[in-house]
């Protein structure tokens, strides 16, 4: 999970030159939402992650293994996204 979050950092600092780093993560997706191509889809990837992080990180109630895996997905598949763009600015 924490794979995908920082992920999302990095291609936007990469791409855009700005992070979010307020508590507010709905202002991490926008500026996700920003980057070019698949900036809505790696915001709705970041989204599911996000809405699972208090309950993963700090809650004491156990995930069930089917929503882990699909998290341990979402994050990969973010973290995919962001290379293959980070990648393609390079070129």
């Amino acid at each position: 999970m924490l794979a995908g979050i920082a992920a999302s950092d990095a291609v936007c600092c990469a791409q855009l030159g700005i992070r979010s780093r307020g508590q507010d993560h709905r202002q991490a997706r926008e500026i996700l939402g920003k980057v070019h191509p698949n900036g809505m889809q790696m915001a709705r990837l970041l989204d599911e992650l996000l809405s699972a992080k208090d309950a993963t990180h700090y809650g004491t109630i156990l995930v069930e293994y089917g929503r882990a895996l699909r998290l341990v997905q979402q994050a990969e598949r973010l973290v995919l996204s962001a290379r293959k763009t980070m990648v393609k600015d390079k070129i």
